[in-house]
Protein backbone atom coordinates (compact mmCIF):
# COMPACT_ATOMS: atom_id res chain seq x y z
CA UNK A 1 0.00 0.00 0.00
CA UNK A 2 1.58 3.29 -1.32
CA UNK A 3 -0.18 6.14 0.61
CA UNK A 4 1.18 9.52 1.78
CA UNK A 5 -0.62 12.60 3.60
CA UNK A 6 -2.16 15.79 2.93
CA UNK A 7 -1.69 18.74 5.22
CA UNK A 8 -4.99 20.45 6.19
CA UNK A 9 -5.68 23.66 4.51
CA UNK A 10 -6.94 26.58 6.21
CA UNK A 11 -6.49 28.92 9.54
CA UNK A 12 -4.58 25.99 11.61
CA UNK A 13 -2.25 24.43 9.15
CA UNK A 14 -0.58 24.49 5.44
CA UNK A 15 -1.16 22.76 2.27
CA UNK A 16 2.28 19.96 1.85
CA UNK A 17 3.50 21.83 -1.05
CA UNK A 18 3.36 25.19 1.43
CA UNK A 19 4.99 24.28 4.33
CA UNK A 20 4.32 26.01 7.59
CA UNK A 21 6.56 29.54 7.36
CA UNK A 22 9.56 29.88 10.01
CA UNK A 23 7.04 33.57 11.11
CA UNK A 24 4.30 31.04 12.32
CA UNK A 25 6.17 30.69 15.56
CA UNK A 26 6.12 34.55 16.59
CA UNK A 27 2.34 34.67 15.58
CA UNK A 28 0.05 34.33 18.49
CA UNK A 29 -2.77 31.65 18.13
CA UNK A 30 -5.62 31.94 19.99
CA UNK A 31 -7.52 29.09 21.58
CA UNK A 32 -5.08 26.41 20.55
CA UNK A 33 -3.43 24.28 23.49
CA UNK A 34 -1.12 21.50 23.37
CA UNK A 35 -1.33 18.38 24.86
CA UNK A 36 0.24 14.78 24.41
CA UNK A 37 -0.84 11.16 24.65
CA UNK A 38 1.87 8.79 25.95
CA UNK A 39 2.49 5.29 27.41
CA UNK A 40 5.44 3.15 28.65
CA UNK A 41 6.61 -0.38 28.64
CA UNK A 42 3.75 -2.33 26.65
CA UNK A 43 3.77 -5.96 24.94
CA UNK A 44 2.22 -6.44 22.15
CA UNK A 45 1.14 -10.41 20.91
CA UNK A 46 1.22 -12.07 17.67
CA UNK A 47 -1.70 -11.00 15.93
CA UNK A 48 -2.83 -8.72 18.64
CA UNK A 49 -3.28 -5.16 18.72
CA UNK A 50 -2.43 -1.90 21.06
CA UNK A 51 -3.84 1.65 21.57
CA UNK A 52 -1.55 4.51 21.89
CA UNK A 53 -4.19 7.46 21.81
CA UNK A 54 -7.71 7.83 21.74
CA UNK A 55 -8.07 11.59 21.41
CA UNK A 56 -10.99 13.82 21.33
CA UNK A 57 -10.89 16.37 18.24
CA UNK A 58 -11.06 18.70 17.08
CA UNK A 59 -7.29 18.66 16.84
CA UNK A 60 -4.07 18.14 14.51
CA UNK A 61 -1.23 15.19 15.27
CA UNK A 62 2.42 17.38 15.24
CA UNK A 63 4.41 14.64 16.14
CA UNK A 64 4.62 10.58 16.97
CA UNK A 65 7.88 9.05 18.62
CA UNK A 66 8.80 5.55 19.50
CA UNK A 67 11.05 3.74 21.07
CA UNK A 68 12.87 1.13 18.87
CA UNK A 69 11.47 -2.44 19.76
CA UNK A 70 15.03 -4.39 20.97
CA UNK A 71 14.96 -7.73 19.23
CA UNK A 72 12.00 -7.47 16.65
CA UNK A 73 13.78 -5.14 14.23
CA UNK A 74 13.63 -7.57 11.73
CA UNK A 75 10.07 -7.67 12.00
CA UNK A 76 9.59 -4.25 11.56
CA UNK A 77 11.69 -4.15 8.90
CA UNK A 78 10.07 -6.75 6.84
CA UNK A 79 6.42 -4.79 7.00
CA UNK A 80 4.89 -6.53 9.56
CA UNK A 81 4.27 -4.26 12.28
CA UNK A 82 1.78 -1.12 11.22
CA UNK A 83 -0.08 1.85 12.52
CA UNK A 84 -3.29 2.42 12.20
CA UNK A 85 -5.69 5.67 12.35
CA UNK A 86 -8.97 5.74 12.89
CA UNK A 87 -10.70 9.12 12.28
CA UNK A 88 -14.51 10.23 14.18
CA UNK A 89 -15.30 6.81 15.22
CA UNK A 90 -14.88 4.65 12.34
CA UNK A 91 -14.61 0.98 12.83
CA UNK A 92 -12.24 0.13 10.12
CA UNK A 93 -9.27 2.07 9.89
CA UNK A 94 -8.76 5.19 7.50
CA UNK A 95 -5.16 4.77 7.13
CA UNK A 96 -2.75 2.00 8.19
CA UNK A 97 1.00 1.88 7.33
CA UNK A 98 3.99 -0.51 7.97
CA UNK A 99 5.87 1.17 10.52
CA UNK A 100 8.72 1.23 8.78
CA UNK A 101 7.48 3.00 5.91
CA UNK A 102 5.51 5.48 8.28
CA UNK A 103 8.79 6.39 10.26
CA UNK A 104 10.92 6.07 7.08
CA UNK A 105 12.18 8.78 4.54
CA UNK A 106 9.34 7.79 1.80
CA UNK A 107 6.83 9.26 4.29
CA UNK A 108 8.47 11.77 5.13
CA UNK A 109 9.71 12.84 1.80
CA UNK A 110 13.04 14.41 3.75
CA UNK A 111 16.89 13.80 3.46
CA UNK A 112 18.71 12.03 6.40
CA UNK A 113 20.10 15.79 7.75
CA UNK A 114 16.20 15.79 8.55
CA UNK A 115 15.61 12.78 10.29
CA UNK A 116 17.85 10.49 11.54
CA UNK A 117 15.96 7.12 12.65
CA UNK A 118 18.99 5.70 14.85
CA UNK A 119 17.89 8.37 17.51
CA UNK A 120 14.47 6.23 18.49
CA UNK A 121 11.34 6.53 15.66
CA UNK A 122 10.16 10.06 15.22
CA UNK A 123 8.06 10.93 12.54
CA UNK A 124 6.54 14.37 11.87
CA UNK A 125 3.26 14.96 10.13
CA UNK A 126 0.32 17.52 10.43
CA UNK A 127 -2.30 15.12 10.69
CA UNK A 128 -6.09 16.87 11.37
CA UNK A 129 -8.91 15.39 12.95
CA UNK A 130 -12.78 16.48 13.72
CA UNK A 131 -14.20 14.17 16.45
CA UNK A 132 -11.24 11.90 17.33
CA UNK A 133 -8.40 9.89 16.47
CA UNK A 134 -7.64 6.69 17.32
CA UNK A 135 -4.09 5.71 17.02
CA UNK A 136 -2.74 1.95 16.94
CA UNK A 137 0.09 -1.05 16.32
CA UNK A 138 -0.84 -4.11 15.02
CA UNK A 139 1.46 -6.80 15.36
CA UNK A 140 1.12 -9.07 12.05
CA UNK A 141 4.01 -11.23 13.18
CA UNK A 142 4.79 -14.23 15.13
CA UNK A 143 6.85 -12.85 17.45
CA UNK A 144 5.25 -10.29 20.93
CA UNK A 145 6.72 -7.36 20.54
CA UNK A 146 8.08 -6.27 24.30
CA UNK A 147 8.88 -2.68 25.95
CA UNK A 148 7.17 -0.41 22.86
CA UNK A 149 7.26 3.21 24.59
CA UNK A 150 5.18 6.20 23.08
CA UNK A 151 4.65 9.74 22.37
CA UNK A 152 1.93 11.38 20.19
CA UNK A 153 2.36 15.62 20.29
CA UNK A 154 -1.25 17.52 18.92
CA UNK A 155 -2.84 20.59 19.02
CA UNK A 156 -6.48 20.71 20.75
CA UNK A 157 -8.30 23.30 17.81
CA UNK A 158 -11.40 24.97 17.59
CA UNK A 159 -12.73 23.82 14.52
CA UNK A 160 -11.99 20.60 12.64
CA UNK A 161 -11.06 20.01 8.72
CA UNK A 162 -13.76 19.67 6.32
CA UNK A 163 -15.54 15.96 5.35
CA UNK A 164 -12.25 14.60 3.12
CA UNK A 165 -9.97 16.38 4.21
CA UNK A 166 -7.99 14.48 6.02
CA UNK A 167 -5.23 13.00 3.68
CA UNK A 168 -4.84 11.76 -0.20
CA UNK A 169 -3.52 8.81 -1.39
CA UNK A 170 -1.32 9.74 -4.33
CA UNK A 171 0.34 12.77 -2.79
CA UNK A 172 3.58 13.11 -0.50
CA UNK A 173 4.40 15.21 2.60
CA UNK A 174 6.70 18.43 1.83
CA UNK A 175 10.03 18.55 3.10
CA UNK A 176 9.74 19.73 6.98
CA UNK A 177 10.68 23.57 7.61
CA UNK A 178 13.62 24.80 8.52
CA UNK A 179 14.67 27.87 9.78
CA UNK A 180 16.58 30.51 7.39
CA UNK A 181 17.11 33.98 6.22
CA UNK A 182 14.66 33.63 3.37
CA UNK A 183 13.16 37.41 2.66
CA UNK A 184 15.07 39.70 -0.12
CA UNK A 185 15.32 42.01 1.61
CA UNK A 186 16.90 41.21 4.54
CA UNK A 187 19.90 43.04 5.80
CA UNK A 188 22.73 42.67 8.20
CA UNK A 189 24.98 44.39 10.79
CA UNK A 190 28.80 43.28 11.63
CA UNK A 191 31.22 44.18 13.57
CA UNK A 192 33.83 43.33 16.39
CA UNK A 193 35.40 43.96 19.68
CA UNK A 194 36.66 43.00 22.62
CA UNK A 195 35.76 42.22 25.79
CA UNK A 196 37.14 42.79 29.19
CA UNK A 197 35.92 41.31 32.77
CA UNK A 198 32.53 42.98 34.15
CA UNK A 199 32.76 44.86 30.73
CA UNK A 200 29.22 45.37 29.11
CA UNK A 201 29.15 45.28 25.11
CA UNK A 202 26.75 45.70 22.79
CA UNK A 203 26.77 44.31 19.89
CA UNK A 204 23.28 45.54 17.88
CA UNK A 205 21.10 48.61 18.13
CA UNK A 206 18.48 47.85 15.68
CA UNK A 207 15.04 49.94 14.77
CA UNK A 208 12.08 48.47 14.21
CA UNK A 209 9.21 46.73 13.20
CA UNK A 210 11.93 44.25 11.98
CA UNK A 211 12.57 40.48 12.88
CA UNK A 212 15.53 39.62 13.18
CA UNK A 213 16.44 36.14 11.67
CA UNK A 214 20.17 35.16 11.97
CA UNK A 215 22.80 35.83 15.13
CA UNK A 216 26.26 34.32 14.03
CA UNK A 217 28.99 34.78 16.58
CA UNK A 218 32.43 34.37 16.13
CA UNK A 219 35.50 34.39 18.49
CA UNK A 220 38.78 32.81 19.38
CA UNK A 221 38.67 31.04 22.56
CA UNK A 222 37.17 28.06 21.30
CA UNK A 223 39.54 25.33 22.57
CA UNK A 224 41.45 24.93 25.41
CA UNK A 225 41.23 25.74 29.52
CA UNK A 226 39.88 29.24 28.32
CA UNK A 227 36.52 28.14 25.74
CA UNK A 228 35.18 26.99 29.46
CA UNK A 229 35.37 30.36 31.23
CA UNK A 230 34.26 32.11 27.51
CA UNK A 231 31.11 30.01 26.97
CA UNK A 232 29.79 30.33 31.04
CA UNK A 233 31.39 33.76 31.29
CA UNK A 234 30.07 35.72 29.21
CA UNK A 235 26.18 35.81 29.14
CA UNK A 236 23.86 37.00 25.72
CA UNK A 237 21.37 39.72 26.38
CA UNK A 238 18.44 40.96 24.08
CA UNK A 239 15.79 43.75 24.99
CA UNK A 240 12.88 44.45 22.83
CA UNK A 241 11.08 47.62 22.52
CA UNK A 242 13.12 49.66 25.06
CA UNK A 243 12.24 47.43 27.95
CA UNK A 244 14.26 47.50 31.31
CA UNK A 245 14.30 43.98 32.08
CA UNK A 246 16.28 41.66 29.22
CA UNK A 247 13.65 38.46 27.67
CA UNK A 248 17.02 36.94 26.70
CA UNK A 249 19.59 36.27 29.42
CA UNK A 250 21.45 32.98 28.41
CA UNK A 251 25.32 31.92 28.98
CA UNK A 252 26.92 31.46 25.61
CA UNK A 253 27.46 28.39 24.85
CA UNK A 254 23.76 27.33 26.17
CA UNK A 255 22.45 30.05 24.15
CA UNK A 256 23.79 28.41 21.18
CA UNK A 257 22.71 24.71 21.39
CA UNK A 258 25.92 23.38 23.99
CA UNK A 259 26.11 22.98 27.64
CA UNK A 260 28.91 22.37 30.33
CA UNK A 261 30.65 25.60 28.59
CA UNK A 262 31.91 23.57 25.51
CA UNK A 263 31.53 23.92 21.87
CA UNK A 264 30.37 21.00 19.44
CA UNK A 265 30.16 20.84 15.86
CA UNK A 266 26.90 20.27 14.54
CA UNK A 267 24.06 21.54 12.75
CA UNK A 268 20.29 21.59 13.27
CA UNK A 269 17.39 23.51 12.71
CA UNK A 270 17.81 26.04 15.28
CA UNK A 271 21.38 26.19 16.36
CA UNK A 272 25.04 25.53 14.53
CA UNK A 273 28.11 25.32 15.41
CA UNK A 274 31.02 24.93 13.27
CA UNK A 275 34.52 25.60 14.43
CA UNK A 276 34.88 29.60 15.45
CA UNK A 277 31.46 30.21 14.55
CA UNK A 278 28.14 29.60 16.35
CA UNK A 279 24.70 30.73 14.67
CA UNK A 280 20.77 30.59 16.38
CA UNK A 281 18.41 30.59 13.75
CA UNK A 282 15.21 31.61 16.10
CA UNK A 283 12.84 34.40 14.19
CA UNK A 284 13.00 37.52 16.67
CA UNK A 285 10.43 39.95 15.79
CA UNK A 286 10.47 43.90 17.36
CA UNK A 287 8.43 46.48 16.80
CA UNK A 288 10.15 49.62 17.86
CA UNK A 289 13.60 48.63 19.03
CA UNK A 290 16.01 45.98 19.56
CA UNK A 291 19.19 45.50 21.64
CA UNK A 292 21.44 42.94 21.84
CA UNK A 293 24.53 42.50 24.07
CA UNK A 294 27.35 40.52 25.67
CA UNK A 295 28.31 40.54 29.28
CA UNK A 296 31.17 39.52 30.88
CA UNK A 297 30.39 38.00 34.10
CA UNK A 298 33.79 36.22 34.54
CA UNK A 299 37.08 37.29 35.71
CA UNK A 300 39.48 36.92 32.54
CA UNK A 301 39.82 38.68 29.21
CA UNK A 302 37.38 36.64 27.03
CA UNK A 303 39.04 38.00 23.64
CA UNK A 304 37.69 39.66 20.52
CA UNK A 305 34.23 38.50 19.16
CA UNK A 306 32.97 39.21 15.91
CA UNK A 307 29.14 38.91 14.60
CA UNK A 308 26.83 39.52 12.46
CA UNK A 309 23.00 40.09 12.71
CA UNK A 310 20.38 39.22 9.66
CA UNK A 311 17.02 40.79 9.99
CA UNK A 312 14.16 41.88 7.77
CA UNK A 313 12.29 45.03 8.18
CA UNK A 314 8.70 44.75 8.20
CA UNK A 315 6.33 47.08 7.03
CA UNK A 316 4.22 49.97 9.47
CA UNK A 317 1.31 47.34 9.62
CA UNK A 318 3.54 45.13 11.46
CA UNK A 319 2.91 47.53 14.33
CA UNK A 320 -0.43 46.30 14.79
CA UNK A 321 0.18 42.69 14.70
CA UNK A 322 -0.54 40.08 17.30
CA UNK A 323 2.89 38.72 17.38
CA UNK A 324 5.02 37.29 20.41
CA UNK A 325 8.43 38.20 21.49
CA UNK A 326 11.22 35.81 21.71
CA UNK A 327 12.30 35.33 25.14
CA UNK A 328 15.17 32.44 26.63
CA UNK A 329 15.95 31.80 29.96
CA UNK A 330 19.00 30.32 32.03
CA UNK A 331 18.13 27.96 35.27
CA UNK A 332 20.99 25.87 37.53
CA UNK A 333 19.66 23.31 40.35
CA UNK A 334 22.94 21.91 41.84
CA UNK A 335 22.41 19.38 43.36
CA UNK A 336 19.25 17.61 41.91
CA UNK A 337 18.53 14.89 44.48
CA UNK A 338 17.25 11.66 43.97
CA UNK A 339 13.28 12.28 43.46
CA UNK A 340 13.28 16.19 43.73
CA UNK A 341 12.54 18.28 40.60
CA UNK A 342 14.03 21.13 38.70
CA UNK A 343 12.04 24.09 37.36
CA UNK A 344 13.22 24.88 34.06
CA UNK A 345 10.86 27.78 33.46
CA UNK A 346 8.03 29.36 34.91
CA UNK A 347 5.94 31.86 32.67
CA UNK A 348 2.25 33.36 32.07
CA UNK A 349 0.14 34.63 29.74
CA UNK A 350 -0.22 32.84 26.29
CA UNK A 351 2.83 32.27 23.66
CA UNK A 352 4.35 28.67 22.57
CA UNK A 353 7.59 27.04 23.46
CA UNK A 354 9.90 26.09 21.28
CA UNK A 355 13.36 24.77 22.52
CA UNK A 356 15.47 23.47 25.00
CA UNK A 357 18.83 22.86 25.35
CA UNK A 358 19.40 20.61 28.54
CA UNK A 359 22.59 19.24 30.44
CA UNK A 360 23.17 17.07 33.44
CA UNK A 361 25.92 15.89 35.47
CA UNK A 362 25.65 13.23 37.81
CA UNK A 363 27.40 11.48 39.98
CA UNK A 364 26.11 7.97 39.68
CA UNK A 365 28.62 5.83 37.36
CA UNK A 366 26.18 2.65 37.18
CA UNK A 367 23.18 4.54 35.98
CA UNK A 368 22.66 6.95 33.62
CA UNK A 369 20.59 9.78 34.02
CA UNK A 370 16.51 9.46 34.35
CA UNK A 371 13.88 11.17 35.47
CA UNK A 372 10.85 12.63 33.56
CA UNK A 373 10.43 16.31 31.69
CA UNK A 374 6.77 17.48 32.83
CA UNK A 375 5.39 20.37 30.98
CA UNK A 376 2.56 22.45 32.57
CA UNK A 377 0.34 24.14 29.83
CA UNK A 378 -2.23 26.26 31.43
CA UNK A 379 -1.97 24.10 34.62
CA UNK A 380 -2.71 20.78 33.13
CA UNK A 381 0.83 18.19 33.22
CA UNK A 382 1.95 16.97 29.85
CA UNK A 383 4.43 14.08 30.53
CA UNK A 384 7.39 12.15 28.96
CA UNK A 385 7.87 9.05 29.31
CA UNK A 386 11.71 9.65 30.34
CA UNK A 387 14.87 11.54 29.68
CA UNK A 388 16.08 10.40 26.46
CA UNK A 389 12.43 9.73 25.33
CA UNK A 390 11.81 13.54 25.02
CA UNK A 391 14.92 14.09 22.87
CA UNK A 392 13.87 11.69 20.36
CA UNK A 393 15.98 8.91 21.45
CA UNK A 394 15.39 5.57 23.16
CA UNK A 395 17.11 2.94 25.40
CA UNK A 396 19.32 5.56 26.72
CA UNK A 397 21.76 8.56 25.69
CA UNK A 398 24.11 6.32 23.92
CA UNK A 399 27.66 6.51 23.63
CA UNK A 400 28.22 8.79 20.55
CA UNK A 401 26.31 12.02 19.46
CA UNK A 402 23.73 11.51 17.14
CA UNK A 403 22.37 14.88 15.29
CA UNK A 404 18.93 15.15 14.40
CA UNK A 405 17.58 18.24 12.80
CA UNK A 406 15.11 19.15 15.75
CA UNK A 407 16.23 16.95 18.29
CA UNK A 408 19.92 15.39 19.27
CA UNK A 409 22.58 14.70 21.49
CA UNK A 410 25.70 17.15 21.27
CA UNK A 411 27.44 15.58 24.59
CA UNK A 412 26.86 11.56 24.89
CA UNK A 413 26.40 10.36 27.83
CA UNK A 414 29.06 7.87 28.34
CA UNK A 415 32.30 10.17 27.68
CA UNK A 416 34.14 11.31 30.18
CA UNK A 417 34.48 15.16 30.47
CA UNK A 418 38.51 15.54 30.98
CA UNK A 419 41.33 14.23 32.90
CA UNK A 420 40.14 16.58 35.25
CA UNK A 421 36.88 14.73 35.85
CA UNK A 422 36.75 11.24 37.97
CA UNK A 423 35.10 8.54 36.03
CA UNK A 424 31.87 8.62 38.16
CA UNK A 425 31.23 12.05 37.41
CA UNK A 426 29.61 11.82 33.72
CA UNK A 427 27.44 14.53 31.71
CA UNK A 428 25.01 14.62 28.70
CA UNK A 429 23.86 17.64 26.69
CA UNK A 430 20.52 17.35 24.57
CA UNK A 431 18.55 19.88 22.33
CA UNK A 432 15.24 19.83 21.09
CA UNK A 433 13.82 22.66 18.95
CA UNK A 434 9.80 22.11 18.71
CA UNK A 435 9.89 24.02 15.34
CA UNK A 436 6.98 21.55 14.02
CA UNK A 437 5.55 21.22 17.02
CA UNK A 438 5.27 24.29 19.36
CA UNK A 439 3.84 23.83 22.57
CA UNK A 440 1.10 25.99 22.44
CA UNK A 441 -0.58 27.77 25.76
CA UNK A 442 -2.81 30.21 26.58
CA UNK A 443 -2.55 30.99 30.16
CA UNK A 444 0.54 29.69 31.91
CA UNK A 445 3.52 27.31 31.28
CA UNK A 446 5.86 25.58 33.45
CA UNK A 447 8.60 23.33 32.50
CA UNK A 448 9.93 20.89 35.46
CA UNK A 449 12.12 17.83 35.81
CA UNK A 450 11.96 15.18 37.94
CA UNK A 451 15.17 13.36 38.90
CA UNK A 452 14.46 9.88 39.74
CA UNK A 453 17.38 7.80 37.96
CA UNK A 454 16.15 4.18 38.35
CA UNK A 455 15.92 4.97 42.26
CA UNK A 456 19.12 2.68 42.15
CA UNK A 457 22.24 3.76 44.45
CA UNK A 458 23.10 7.41 45.16
CA UNK A 459 21.96 10.17 43.10
CA UNK A 460 23.04 13.58 43.01
CA UNK A 461 22.41 15.23 40.00
CA UNK A 462 22.88 19.13 38.48
CA UNK A 463 20.78 20.09 36.26
CA UNK A 464 20.97 23.36 33.59
CA UNK A 465 18.48 24.25 30.94
CA UNK A 466 18.15 26.62 28.45
CA UNK A 467 15.02 27.45 27.59
CA UNK A 468 13.37 29.45 24.35
CA UNK A 469 9.57 30.48 24.00
CA UNK A 470 7.45 33.10 22.59
CA UNK A 471 5.15 35.43 24.24
CA UNK A 472 3.55 38.27 24.80
CA UNK A 473 5.05 41.34 26.75
CA UNK A 474 5.70 42.40 29.43
CA UNK A 475 7.38 39.07 31.28
CA UNK A 476 8.13 37.87 34.57
CA UNK A 477 11.73 39.11 35.58
CA UNK A 478 14.16 36.36 35.12
CA UNK A 479 15.79 34.50 38.10
CA UNK A 480 19.32 35.87 38.44
CA UNK A 481 21.82 34.33 37.20
CA UNK A 482 24.59 32.17 39.54
CA UNK A 483 27.49 34.02 39.70
CA UNK A 484 30.44 32.47 37.79
CA UNK A 485 32.24 30.56 39.89
CA UNK A 486 28.81 27.97 40.09
CA UNK A 487 27.82 29.20 36.27
CA UNK A 488 31.35 26.67 35.37
CA UNK A 489 30.90 23.15 35.42
CA UNK A 490 31.42 20.92 38.62
CA UNK A 491 35.06 19.97 37.38
CA UNK A 492 36.06 23.09 36.24
CA UNK A 493 39.10 24.56 38.97
CA UNK A 494 37.63 27.84 39.23
CA UNK A 495 34.45 26.10 39.99
CA UNK A 496 33.14 26.34 44.01
CA UNK A 497 32.08 23.01 43.17
CA UNK A 498 35.79 21.57 42.38
CA UNK A 499 37.06 20.42 45.55
CA UNK A 500 33.79 18.66 45.95
CA UNK A 501 34.51 16.66 43.34
CA UNK A 502 37.87 15.99 44.49
CA UNK A 503 36.59 15.12 47.55
CA UNK A 504 33.92 12.40 46.56
CA UNK A 505 36.79 10.63 44.43
CA UNK A 506 39.07 10.03 47.20
CA UNK A 507 36.52 8.71 49.43
CA UNK A 508 35.05 6.43 46.79
CA UNK A 509 38.94 4.61 47.03
CA UNK A 510 38.72 5.12 50.51
CA UNK A 511 41.84 7.65 50.73
CA UNK A 512 40.69 9.95 53.64
CA UNK A 513 43.83 11.93 54.24
CA UNK A 514 43.85 12.90 50.78
CA UNK A 515 39.86 13.75 50.92
CA UNK A 516 40.92 15.90 54.25
CA UNK A 517 43.65 17.72 52.47
CA UNK A 518 41.26 19.16 49.76
CA UNK A 519 40.97 23.01 49.81
CA UNK A 520 36.97 23.55 49.32
CA UNK A 521 36.52 27.03 48.04
CA UNK A 522 34.49 28.76 50.43
CA UNK A 523 35.98 28.08 53.47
Amino acid sequence: MTIALLVLTGSHAATAEEPPHPDSLYVHHPAITSDRAAGIGKRVQPGGSLAFADIKGPAIIRHIWMTNIRGVEPVIAAGKVSIRFYWDGHETPDLEVPLNEFFGTRFTASNGRSFRMDLGKNAYYAMPFGKSARVEITNHSETELVGVYWQIDYDKLERGPADGEYFNQNRRVATPVLLTASADDTRHVEAGGELRPAQRLTIATLKGPAVIRRLTLAYEKTTGADQVIVNRGVVVRMFWDDEAQPSVEVPLADFFGTGFGERREFDSAAWRQHGTTAEILFPMPFKRAARIELVNVATRDTGRFMWRIEYEPKPREFLDADVEYFHACFRMSRPVPLNSTHVALETSGPGKFVGLVWSCHWLNAEQKPEGTQNFWVDGVRIQSTGSEDYFGRAWGFGKEPLIHAYKGITMAAEKSAGNATPVEWRRVTAYRAHVLDPIIFQKSLKLDFTCYGYNRGHRTDEYTTACFWYQREPHKPFMPLPPNEDLLPLDHPDSFGFGMTQVHQHERTQDRGAAMGVSVRGD
